[in-house]
């Protein structure tokens, strides 16, 4: 399979972390790697995420191709990307269900 911190640090290249500075979260099924890594300043977000009370939504943008916001509106249909309906959405979902 890949190696996704190989992938990450090539495109982050200059700016991207070591991979032994990450703060490792197991992650869930149908995932492509079994381990991501968190800032290391998030070290309390990691805390609740193995608690159970954080969940994160990898992958999740709504883009699919490079955008301005001058030319965002000529190429893309209305998706609510600056709306704050996925934050209420999320704010209101029970994760411990």
């Amino acid at each position: 399979g890949n190696d996704m911190y190989e992938e990450y640090k090539a495109i982050r290249g200059s700016v991207a972390l070591e991979k032994e500075q990450l703060l490792p979260i197991q992650a869930g099924t149908d995932q492509p790697c079994s381990v991501f890594g968190l800032h290391p300043k998030l070290t309390s977000m990691q805390k609740l995420y193995n608690s159970g009370d954080v969940a994160f939504f990898a992958n999740t943008g709504l883009l699919h191709k490079n955008s301005t916001r001058g030319n965002f509106k000529a190429n893309h249909k209305a998706t609510g990307l600056f709306g704050h309906g996925i934050r209420r959405a999320i704010q209101i979902m029970n994760f411990k269900s």
